[in-house]
């Protein structure tokens, strides 16, 4: 017969100041809870199942779940983050209003996502195993601390139904796995790029809580799942608070190597990414070897000149795109956009065998230029191609030493001019800004209509609101 673990774990109830004694309180009065884990021989295992122990302080979580009087959930299946703090664990404190409660679900989750340790429930077939299977009545009572004390079981390999769980599965023990760093990170400022510590807070839409202290590193967290946007609120002593909306998609595809990165400089502000596909994207390729040929489904965003090896002559290409800000507030103030291109083979190879003051000279001649003429991405050609302005160009380094093949560029002076000009603004012209005919070369990323969505082009904007 197996060998099961019991592990005490109490539950302290610190209550504020209460206006008198009696059983029947006051409205409004409020305590806080918090769960604390003693380190006892029971929890070893809890400790050793983590390579790194201050691994603990991020990816070992509790789900809990607590009823009030009137049978009304105060927590469903409700997630906190597991700190490590010397020899025990404990989480956050949760506020309560005084009354009586019942704790209905008790597990421990480890960093994978899997139950661990469970309370089991009366009736269940493992309830006999504990002195007092759940529910637990406890009671919040003013300038008193109530202390309640579940026993678990080592869950190993026995199924849910033995502790009762007849429900639990797949989404409540595995939570979203993120990789998340705020930094400190302006390019207006005179000071180097940081990793920096923060307090994240995420909220979902029914109103639910979490928050998670990060360090300055890459930070692992789960999340609560189930939910398609958060709320994120990121804060640090030194900046104002950063508030957000992110994607429960965006949590699920970071990795430690590309974690979600929370950038505090530059005060609060709001971050939108634009990433349209063929369908809602606007741009087009135009070439003066078919000037009246529209290239508005090309799968590339492109500005080169290089040799067609069929026709033994050159050609020149250009690519317009437009982004439909709409969702940009009148009253915003952009803050920063960048623009971020992937290609899939860089073309500019040629490059090499040129001499390094030549290279150096062609290296600034690719630029984006503001379009100051309407166009139309299923009509413009080389010979109907809308004006374009040299004023807030954008340069665009055709050969780096990065090994990625994404490449973001600042083009913050397309949108809000770092000259002034009473110019309209259409668009971005990608193109050579000279020797556009004299040497091979260029380069060509994915466009909107490439049918790999992660690599199509994305412009990301920061803005703040105005407020009077």
């Amino acid at each position: 017969m197996r060998r099961i673990q019991i592990l005490s774990l109490s539950l302290f109830a610190i209550i504020a100041i209460f206006l008198n004694s009696c059983e029947r309180f006051s409205d409004n009065q409020k305590g806080k809870v918090e769960f604390s884990m003693s380190a006892d021989d029971g929890l070893k295992s809890f400790s050793e199942t983590s390579a790194d122990t201050s691994d603990v302080y991020y990816s070992w979580h509790l789900m809990i779940s607590v009823m009030n009087e009137n049978g009304e959930y105060v927590f469903e299946d409700e997630i906190i983050p597991l700190l490590s703090f010397g020899n025990e664990f404990i989480t956050r404190k949760i506020e309560l209003e005084t009354g009586k409660y019942k704790l209905t679900k008790f597990l421990v989750i480890n960093p994978e996502g899997k139950v661990i340790y469970a309370a089991p429930l009366e009736g269940s077939p493992r309830a006999h195993l504990v002195n007092d299977p759940l529910p637990l009545d406890f009671t919040i009572r003013p300038e008193q601390t109530t202390k309640v004390m579940p026993q678990v079981l080592v869950v190993l390999d026995y199924p849910p139904s033995d502790f009762g769980y007849a429900a639990f599965g797949f989404q409540i023990v595995n939570p979203i796995v993120a990789y998340v760093m705020a930094m400190d990170d302006n390019p207006l400022y005179m000071r180097p790029s940081a990793i920096i510590p923060a307090m994240m807070t995420i909220i979902t839409p029914d109103g639910r809580v979490a928050k998670y202290n990060l360090k300055p590193r890459v930070n692992r967290v789960l999340i609560k799942p189930g939910y398609e946007v958060y709320q994120v609120i990121v804060e640090n002593p030194n900046f104002p608070p950063l508030k957000m909306r992110v994607e429960a998609k965006q949590f699920i595809e970071t990795t430690p190597e590309n974690p979600l990165i929370f950038n505090l400089s530059g005060g609060e502000y709001i971050t939108v990414e634009i990433q349209p596909g063929p369908e809602n994207g606007k741009d087009a390729m135009i070439t003066d070897l078919n000037p009246e040929k529209n290239f508005g489904d090309h799968h590339f965003f492109e500005a080169s000149f290089l040799t067609e090896p069929v026709l033994t002559v050159m050609r020149t290409r250009r690519s317009l795109i437009h982004f439909n800000l709409n969702e940009i507030p009148k009253s915003a103030r952009i803050e920063n956009v960048r623009l971020v291109l992937h290609f899939e083979v860089p073309i500019w190879d040629s490059l090499y065998e040129m001499g390094r003051d030549e290279y150096m000279l062609w290296n600034d001649t690719l630029v984006l230029q503001q379009i100051v003429e309407p166009w139309e991405e299923h009509e413009v050609t080389w010979n109907n191609q809308p004006k374009t302005i040299e004023a807030n160009q954008v340069f665009i380094p055709m050969y780096d030493h990065l090994s990625t093949n994404m490449r973001v560029y600042d083009v913050t002076c397309l949108f809000v001019p770092c000259q002034e000009i009473a110019a309209p603004n259409y668009g971005m012209m990608f193109r050579h800004l000279a020797k556009e005919n004299i040497a091979p070369g260029g380069a060509r990323f994915a466009s909107s209509d490439y049918p790999i969505e992660s690599m199509r082009p994305k412009l990301i904007i920061r803005y703040t609101l105005y407020t009077n």
